[in-house]
């Protein structure tokens, strides 16, 4: 059996905190929808039962003390815990997206807007009221006095949501993609955002605003504000303009 101090890499005398901290780090090293490593899901789980039995101290005392052999595991020694169990306490209670929760609990569904999943919201359950956290994903489970509760995060009209970014197009004239043009809108918070345009670009290329975009709900960051530009061609020029443009490059002729 491996040691448990060994597996999370604390010494024998860890604190609780320095226990929680290298349980928390190692499982987002390892969680199963992230990692790379052809192992991961194993390790998670070896971390997991390394965690369960040392952050209880009645647990942490008798693995400690001898004989060890008459400490025992239930559940083939997860400590009762299922894989979106283990995932949804390394997450802060957010189960993993690949897993789904095999026992017969009852189940709801609760639709919210992308709003209320950027800023965090509430709802209530048997007239108990519940949190809903910031970055919450549709098909996130949260589990509330007994019931599963099925996150559902509605489409936006103005805003896409990818993972973790948010993508909004933005519309600006021939003249003004030639030129570039400074800019300003309202994020999702209804916050004002102002980001520059540069001069010369392309229909359909992105504007990357770092850190506006959703807060992630299992990490401290948050994703990219994605502005994708469509460039339209203005149809109410005067001759002056028109001239004006025509000055600046003036093509007579096209190879075939």
């Amino acid at each position: 059996m491996d040691n448990y101090y060994d597996v999370l890499g604390v010494e024998k005398n860890a604190t609780q905190d320095d226990i929680k901290k290298s349980y928390r780090r190692l499982a987002r090293k390892y969680h199963p929808d992230r990692s790379e490593e052809a192992n991961a899901e194993e390790k998670f789980k070896e971390v997991n039962t390394a965690y369960q039995t040392l952050k209880d101290p009645q647990k942490r005392a008798e693995y400690d003390s001898p004989p060890r052999q008459e400490f025992s595991f239930t559940t083939g020694g997860m400590g009762g815990q299922s894989l979106n169990d283990m995932l949804r306490e390394a997450m802060g209670g957010m189960g993993g997206r690949r897993f789904q929760q095999q026992n017969q609990q009852p189940m709801a569904k609760v639709n919210i807007s992308l709003e209320e999943a950027f800023t965090g919201t509430t709802r209530r359950l048997n007239n108990n009221e519940f949190s809903i956290p910031a970055g919450v994903r549709s098909n996130n489970h949260l589990f509330v006095d007994g019931f599963i509760i099925i996150i559902n995060v509605m489409k936006h009209n103005k805003f896409h949501r990818a993972q973790d970014d948010l993508a909004a197009l933005v519309e600006i004239n021939a003249i003004e993609a030639m030129v570039g043009i400074k800019c300003e809108m309202k994020s999702i918070d209804e916050k004002i955002i102002k980001f520059d345009i540069p001069a010369g670009i392309q229909h359909g290329k992105v504007v990357r605003i770092a850190g506006k975009g959703m807060p992630n709900p299992e990490f401290d960051m948050r994703g990219d504000l994605l502005i994708q530009v469509a460039v339209t061609t203005p149809q109410d020029l005067t001759d002056e303009e028109k001239q004006s443009i025509m000055n600046i490059q003036h093509r007579k002729s096209f190879d075939a």
